[in-house]
């Protein structure tokens, strides 16, 4: 079947020659598409020692003239092009196209495109049409990417025909057989209660997704917010090549309908079922194509017990999951035989999307364990003979890190966020359009959603696609009159369809009451026994038909048969279903919690004083409220109470939080913010201010944790988001009070004021300056940033009045694009911003791309020009520097005053140099002068530029001189005095000169960077009380900068001292603790393990740098050191959480395993006294090791007769 070029259009088209190429020529430099690039799309080689140059031309039509006339005139108008590149260096020129070339003597488009070729100075060819198929023969991987190059209905056979040689019809109709069998099974989203069409591509809105170690505060952050840590979740899935990925999301979130909609796309496709043409399938045509494979995760959990989840016959296959995979097509596909050897040869054949979901409703913790050990093994298996192997894994969040999931190291964590106020507009006007609304309905059903939704009461039941479905189903059947809480939203909707069905079947209006409380008490029984593992929330049908039959036998209903009810109403009402043969479960889980908890609620026993009985409604909330397995169903049982019940979740929660594997922990607060947002106690204004008290006597310790990297309050999503029934929110007062305090991070508690504030009050209190803001002056501006005020704030050109106490740090939040234009406008505030900016080692990811492209310039260069990786994959650090275009013209960057206009200047000659094919960077000694002279000329002296020397420094001493003049220092530029003293590593005596010179801080910097990174032990041990004199005078700002500056080079203290040579630099603390904190894994552990950190002597930034370390030593899993939380715990203190943020690597929550039970305890009995991310992973441990000592709920169950007392 012949491959349809045309239909790819030229952007597609240039790349698919582009991915053919890198094939035969690995050093390929491609070209964007539509900018001057001079006739070249692609190159290979280096000009100026022969490069070959590519140009690809497309034409969607066959050419009017003759091709022959054609070709011509297209070599034509490349000659001038040609003749410049050939004059650069150029050796060969080849011709793309996808016209076919014709092939007659003489006349022919191949021979004349020949002989016009000819007249070219440079050897040149043309690639036709069938030069291109030939090629893409040997690589029939590309035509999975460009797959809407296949064209016409039978995309499998055309992509199989040629891979899958034996036994080819036989996989081939097996594998066609399975997609139409799974393309009809996903084409609802489940719980089809909730609309009269649920039709998945009408409805499906494409949430957007977040690292789960990913800051909220960068989410609201305007400079943050790009493909770095939000993308939207179908989109970015579709596009993955390959990956492991774990997708995380609350109850309704929708996490399987993004499985199933990704996988349907996949399905059409390759299906190319041209009446399936959909706005969806058509937003996603270009997707490289991948077979999809969507398991449930319970099906594989009842495999590895032994059973077939396909026809509940016992399995006598392996239990591998290659088998389970290859009976899931067999099954599909009708039974047709397709063997594990058949699955190895389709995915060596094609890219597999594996979508495993739900590993949350695998919910015994053994079994669940078994499921990722058997999944991880396989994988890595079907990885290793994959053409190409994308997986993603759904889960809830979950409190259990010890056994639950799947490692970080290998699967990337991801978030799903909830829905826009945006996507829940546009998820209603689709869910109008498949129900087809009357229009004048459907626009009062929209203007209601709207308004609703601006009621901060309702804004968090719309922040899901269940609850929002919900939400419309009451908005059109009452109009205004909905309910704030969440219990009650499925209370009503439940109501309102449970009236409908009566109206339309006798039987159910007759026995309404007892069918309602017949899937209570299944929904209750099947959540307690799914706890400990009879089975994973579906139900063989035997033991659910003996269920209802004893239910109805208690109930003295002996007139109901098992299939009258199935007939009557299991079918109708649809909340139990069987999805699988032989097991019968809820549709979905959050219907079986909400029902569980309701049983849970109607029967509970009433007790009094002179007849006592257990199983009360507080008794039952003991049972659940803390097993994290009954979080959800807690949730909605909170939800039924009365007003004047409401006191009792308060006084339960306290006697909880006494206990003690809850006491030292935030869980109770957590819960208690989670039910606040849940609105359980909106209707008892003293109560729910009694809970914001509650939740706020932890609010040091929660707001810490609140905006931690790592995500402990998974289970409660934001710990600190309550309903803003106060015309001033509490715990806004009581965020801007903690802004004093040195151990909350600003990025954490803005993330608390944003959510809990009214940001127009308090934007207009922020303008007035920071007394009237009520926050810390220092903390004025930098809350300022996070809350996005900054970005309102219209006068800072004109002279905003900024404290005096603002550090200068500070200063580099308003080199933002929308801020620094008009910032820098203002005299007083320029030359602050200014060396605000250039004297951050860190950088400002947020800044204006005239500064962020320096910034990465001045980092990356060095490390391109030494090290060879970069020139083993990449000839020019062009696409490692440029994250974004340099300015299209000097007008844009015309807003530059004279003090900034050295950025100007150096950005010229950086765009210059990247321009420069021919040159080499690798090694190029002249180059890294010439570069770094540029940068001191443009930019003066600052802390980038000098870090960027230290760091280039090796290649730098190269041919240079190698004798230190120390007369002569002061008039040497930056680049040549970190050459020297690279020179000079090893020479005590040299370094006893340089140290004894007079050095201003700029000067200072460069010499303890130089030294503390690349001095021989002989050196520091010589002068280390010299050292450490002169760390120790350095103002904060700088020892801020050294600390940072050194800590964010790859390099490690490289000296090779003994133990002997290392406790002689321990009695000076401040040099110990910065070699510590930069020295390698070995040394460092021999130095924490000496214990003679002396925290009174600390100066605060090396503290941190020490606190830094010694966490990055505790928590490492193969050589974890014990000593190091002592250390922690002495030096914290001094440094402060502000300051160890600002030095802090990464953290992953899987971490939390490798704390022992000791060191959990240790942290949680003062959190305050260790770093926020340290003390969030023990809160995480601390919940994680719940489910392992808490007896699960069927233990209570048993004692308290919930499941033998049915009325």
């Amino acid at each position: 079947m012949e491959f349809n070029f045309e239909a790819l259009e030229d952007r597609r088209f240039q790349r698919l020659c582009q991915s053919l190429l890198t094939s035969e020529f690995p050093d390929l430099q491609c070209f964007p598409l539509g900018q001057a690039d001079g006739g070249r799309d692609a190159t290979s080689g280096r000009f100026g020692n022969g490069v070959l140059v590519f140009q690809i031309k497309f034409t969607a039509s066959s050419p009017k003239k003759s091709r022959s006339q054609w070709i011509k005139e297209v070599v034509n108008g490349e000659r001038d092009k040609v003749i410049e590149l050939a004059n650069r260096g150029a050796q060969r020129y080849i011709l793309i196209t996808n016209i076919p070339g014709t092939g007659s003597l003489d006349s022919g488009s191949i021979d004349a495109a020949d002989t016009a070729l000819d007249e070219l100075p440079i050897p040149a060819e043309v690639w036709w049409r069938d030069d291109i198929l030939r090629r893409l023969d040997r690589h029939p991987e590309l035509k999975w990417r460009f797959i809407e190059g296949a064209g016409g209905t039978d995309i499998l056979t055309y992509l199989l025909n040629n891979v899958l040689t034996e036994d080819a019809d036989r996989r081939k109709n097996a594998v066609r057989a399975f997609l139409t069998d799974q393309l009809s099974h996903d084409a609802q989203i489940r719980f089809r209660q909730i609309s009269f069409n649920n039709d998945l591509l009408s409805l499906f809105v494409d949430p957007a997704l977040s690292r789960s170690d990913a800051p909220d505060s960068y989410l609201r952050d305007a400079s943050y917010r790009d493909s770095r840590l939000t993308i939207r979740a179908a989109a970015f899935f579709l596009s993955l090549e390959e990956g492991n990925i774990l997708l995380e999301g609350g109850p309704g979130q929708g996490k399987s309908t993004i499985t199933q909609f990704v996988c349907q796309m996949y399905r059409l496709h390759l299906l190319g079922d041209a009446d399936s043409k959909h706005d969806a399938i058509t937003k996603y045509e270009s997707v490289a194509v991948k077979l999809p494979l969507r398991v449930d995760l319970r099906d594989y959990a009842a495999w590895l017990e032994g059973l077939n989840p396909f026809d509940q016959t016992q399995n006598k296959a392996q239990k591998s999951l290659e088998a389970f995979l290859a009976a899931l097509i067999s099954f599909h596909a009708g039974g047709v035989d397709f063997s594990v050897a058949d699955l190895h040869a389709t995915f060596k054949a094609t890219p597999v999307f594996l979508a495993l979901d739900g590993l949350d409703e695998v919910g015994e913790q053994e079994r669940r364990q078994e499921v990722v050990n058997q999944v991880t093994r396989g994988v890595s298996r079907l990885r290793a003979n994959a053409m190409s192997l994308t997986v993603l894994v759904t889960s809830r969040p979950t409190a259990h890190t010890q056994s639950a999931s799947f490692s970080e190291r290998s699967y990337l964590r991801l978030k799903v966020l909830p829905l826009s106020k945006e996507q829940a507009t546009e998820f209603g006007k689709k869910w109008i359009a498949v129900n087809n609304i009357p229009r004048q309905e459907a626009k009062d059903v929209l203007n209601l959603l709207t308004h609703k939704m601006s009621l901060p009461h309702l804004q968090q039941l719309s922040r899901n696609p269940m609850q929002l479905t919900i939400l419309l189903n009451l908005v059109r059947a009452q109009g205004s009159s909905l309910p704030d809480q969440r219990t009650n939203l499925y209370a009503d909707y439940l109501k309102i369809f449970l009236d409908r069905e009566s109206e339309k079947n006798d039987q159910i209006r007759d026995n309404r009451n007892l069918f309602e409380s017949l899937h209570e008490y299944v929904a209750l029984r099947i959540h307690i026994e799914a706890e400990i593992g009879i089975h994973d929330g579906r139900v063989p049908l035997d033991a659910f038909k003996a269920t209802v039959a004893d239910y109805l036998k208690h109930e003295c209903r002996p007139d109901f048969s098992f299939g009258e009810l199935e007939r009557g109403v299991f079918e109708r009402l649809g909340f139990l279903v069987s999805r699988t043969e032989g097991l019968v479960e809820f549709e979905v889980q959050p219907l079986r919690e909400f029902l569980a908890a309701k049983h849970l609620y109607r029967n509970a026993a009433f007790s009094n004083i002179g007849s006592v009985k257990a199983g009360t409604i507080s008794d039952r909330f003991d049972a659940i409220a803390g097993n994290p397995y009954w979080l959800n169903v807690t949730r909605f049982f909170a939800g039924f109470f009365e007003r004047g019940q409401l006191p009792l979740i308060l006084e339960r929660l306290r006697e909880l939080d006494d206990s003690p594997l809850y006491s030292n922990t935030t869980y109770t607060r957590g819960l208690c913010s989670c039910l606040a947002r849940d609105y359980v106690f909106s209707h008892g204004q003293r109560t729910f201010t009694d809970a914001v008290k509650y939740v706020l006597e932890q609010f040091d310790t929660l707001a810490r944790y609140s905006l931690a990297t790592v995500d402990v309050s998974r289970m409660f999503d934001e710990p600190l988001d309550l309903p803003k029934t106060f015309p001033e929110s509490p715990i806004v007062d009581a965020a801007l009070a903690a802004s004093k305090n040195s151990n909350i991070s600003l990025d954490r508690l803005s993330n608390v004021i944003f959510l809990n504030g009214d940001l127009t009050l308090l934007l207009n209190k922020w303008r007035k300056g920071w007394k009237h803001f009520e926050c810390a002056p220092s903390d004025w501006l930098e809350l300022g940033y996070w809350l996005g005020f900054l970005d309102d704030s219209k006068d800072l050109g004109t002279g905003i009045l900024i404290p005096k106490e603002t550090p200068l740090e500070s200063y580099r939040l308003l080199t933002t694009k929308s801020l620094l234009e008009k910032s820098i406008q203002n005299t007083a505030l320029s030359s602050k911003i200014y060396k605000s900016y250039f004297n951050d080692p860190d950088g400002f990811a947020g800044s204006h791309s005239a500064l962020s492209i320096i910034d990465r310039a001045l980092k990356v260069a060095p490390d391109y020009m030494i090290e060879s990786f970069y020139r083993d994959n990449h000839k020019n650090p062009q696409s490692f520097i440029l994250s974004e275009p340099f300015p299209s013209s000097t007008s844009d960057l015309s807003f530059l005053t004279d003090e900034w206009a050295g950025v100007s200047s150096f950005l010229s000659y950086l765009k210059d140099r990247l321009a420069d094919e021919s040159l080499e960077w690798f090694q190029n000694v002249q180059l890294c002068r010439e570069f770094l002279t540029c940068a001191e000329d443009s930019l003066g002296v600052n802390a980038m530029v000098t870090l960027s020397a230290v760091h280039a420094s090796p290649l730098l001493s190269k041919g240079g001189r190698t004798r230190l003049d120390v007369n002569n220092w002061h008039d040497l530029k930056i680049w040549e005095k970190s050459a020297l003293l690279y020179t000079c590593r090893n020479r005590k005596q040299t370094w006893g000169q340089i140290l004894s010179e007079g050095h201003d801080h700029d000067s200072l910097f460069l010499v303890l960077s130089m030294v503390l990174l690349f001095g021989s032990g002989d050196v520091v041990r010589e002068h280390a009380e010299r050292l450490d004199d002169l760390i120790t005078t350095l103002p904060e700002v700088w020892l801020s900068r050294l600390t940072r500056g050194i800590r964010r080079s790859y390099r490690t203290q490289t000296w090779n001292a003994q133990i002997g040579s290392i406790e002689h630099i321990s009695n000076l603390p401040n040099l110990f603790g910065l070699i510590y904190s930069i020295s390698g894994e070995r040394k460092a552990h021999r130095m924490a393990n000496l214990d003679v950190f002396d925290e009174v002597r600390l100066l605060p930034w090396v503290a941190a740098a020490v606190v830094v370390k010694s966490t990055s030593l505790l928590l490492n899993d193969e050589k974890h050191v014990p000593k190091a939380l002592d250390i922690i715990a002495r030096t914290f203190a001094r440094a402060g959480d502000r300051r160890v943020s600002r030095l802090r690597g990464m953290y992953f929550s899987r971490q939390a395993e490798w704390l022992s039970d000791s060191e959990v305890t240790t942290i949680l009995d003062n959190p305050n006294s260790f770093p926020s991310e340290l003390a969030l992973l023990a809160d995480t441990a601390a919940f994680g090791r719940l489910p392992l000592r808490i007896p699960p709920v069927s233990s209570t169950a048993e004692e308290q007769g919930w499941l033998t007392n049915k009325v």
